[in-house]
């Protein structure tokens, strides 16, 4: 017996419509079933899911890893230069974080 199935309507800003109705005729399928495809497609691929928290792991370590960064440059350049703590700060922040 076929899994039941429920209805789904929604709304796309229209050049998200026009992508789809031309990715849906690309692929010989209607706009619905197209439509369709990739919501089933996004739901079930763990791959994806997997890499997109990856992903998200690994921005959050760089941008922990720049303001460490960030941090020795301010005290070398504190300790080994006439910069100022404020000017080493604007320097890096300016260079680093543009």
């Amino acid at each position: 017996m076929a899994e039941r199935s429920e209805p789904i309507s929604f709304r796309l800003p229209a050049p998200y419509a026009k992508e789809l109705m031309q990715r849906a005729a690309d692929q010989g399928e209607s706009v619905g079933e197209h439509a369709r495809r990739i919501v089933i497609d996004s739901l079930t691929d763990a791959a994806t899911q997997e890499l997109r928290e990856e992903l998200g792991e690994l921005r959050k370590l760089v941008t922990a890893v720049r303001e460490d960064f960030a941090t020795a440059v301010v005290a070398l350049l504190t300790q080994k230069s006439p910069y100022s703590r404020e000017d080493a700060e604007a320097w890096v922040k300016k260079t680093f974080f543009r």
